[in-house]
């Protein structure tokens, strides 16, 4: 159960180091502990407090960054009251966000003098209005008086492509359309914020076919029949051509796999946005996925970040793999913050910069069908 709900292996603080600036952030009240834990899935060990107290720590150490913190129960920006987080009262929510304002207080954004979507990033430095929380249900968080201090989530444009890595071909043209659409120019002129999955899920299918393959496996060893047509059954539930002798056994399995295609649909946007300035292809405000890793990557290789042993089949040679995102992502904002005008002066330097970065981790592909990595497909 664990490792179908884990979707990072780097800490809140590692993946800050390594250039994220936007966090998803699942909590939910535990009446128990009368305390508020991380979810997703599962329930964290540690106190969701323990998670913004390191967002605190890095953020006051580096003072001209800016973060966007999204704060849902399961990613459902639109509801309120009781759907939204249910059994917890208005006074435990706002109890919560009186211990938000006394943890991150002058360093919150606020709306009265810095509207989010026309306020300069060097503005919200200057202002020292560095976090930006989106919350669900935020009036029932917040007081009138501090309502200015956070953006409610329902101005999210929480865009989930359902088809995921078990329809590539599908999933890969639907989030171009997304990206080449209309829909992120919507999202601020709202004064929203435009976010797109790049993420898998936790298939109740697939999570069933790995518990039910290890149960017999630990009954009958690997080579039972049994082992042999449940992880073949697994392996099909992908629909990758000739995938049949691999079943992902976790969500960071399946989400680095997933990470293998997202490579196309970054480089086709930029690719896009690099031809011409008219291209209205871009990318969105942020994303959301899974199985990030060091240096602003990440992992497409076959080894899981968590470690163990390779998946039957694959090959060392490839097996960690990365995709430099973070810097595909900075590459973009200079190629539009320059308007695409970097032939000297800063952009060309740091246009150049970026690419030589770029080139470290590049969009790479190669023949390793049995365990789900193909140079002809989608």
């Amino acid at each position: 159960m664990r490792r179908n709900s884990l979707t990072q292996k780097l800490t809140i603080t590692q993946q800050l180091n390594n250039g994220i600036r936007f966090l998803d952030l699942r909590m939910m009240y535990e009446h128990d502990k009368k305390e508020w834990y991380s979810l997703h899935f599962l329930q964290s060990k540690q106190s969701f407090k323990s998670y913004l107290k390191s967002i605190r720590d890095w953020i006051d150490a580096h003072p001209s960054e800016i973060l966007v913190i999204l704060l849902t129960r399961h990613g459902d920006v639109a509801l309120s009251g009781n759907a939204a987080f249910p059994g917890v009262s208005a006074n435990i929510k706002q109890k919560f966000w009186h211990e938000f304002l006394d943890l991150f207080g002058h360093v919150l954004i606020d709306t009265t003098t810095s509207p989010f979507n026309t306020t300069s990033i060097d503005d919200l430095v200057a202002r020292n209005h560095r976090i930006i929380p989106y919350i669900g249900d935020v009036d029932a968080f917040t007081s009138h008086s501090s309502r200015s201090r956070a953006l409610d989530a329902a101005l999210v444009d929480n865009c989930w492509i359902e088809a995921g890595v078990a329809d590539q071909p599908a999933t890969q043209k639907e989030r171009i359309d997304v990206l080449c659409s209309p829909r992120r120019k919507a999202a601020k002129d709202r004064s929203g914020f435009f976010l797109l999955s790049i993420s898998t899920s936790a298939n109740i299918k697939r999570v069933s076919y790995v518990a039910e393959i290890e149960l017999l496996q630990a009954k009958r060893g690997d080579n039972s029949k049994g082992v042999d047509a449940l992880t073949n059954l697994c392996a099909k539930s992908y629909n990758i051509p000739g995938m049949e002798s691999w079943c992902p056994n976790s969500l960071l399995d399946g989400s680095q796999l997933t990470s293998y295609y997202n490579q196309f649909l970054f480089e086709k946007v930029l690719e896009a946005a690099t031809n011409t300035s008219l291209s209205s292809c871009g990318f969105p405000n942020g994303f959301y996925g899974d199985a990030l890793d060091i240096d602003g990557t990440f992992r497409t290789g076959t080894q899981a970040l968590f470690g163990g042993p390779l998946p039957k089949g694959a090959k060392n040679e490839h097996s960690l793999e990365r995709y430099a995102y973070v810097y595909s992502v900075i590459f973009y904002n200079i190629l539009i913050g320059c308007e695409h005008n970097i032939v000297d002066g800063v952009c060309k330097e740091e246009f150049e910069k970026i690419q030589n970065k770029r080139r470290l981790f590049p969009f790479k592909l190669w023949e390793e069908i049995s365990v789900g990595r193909r140079t002809d497909w989608p």
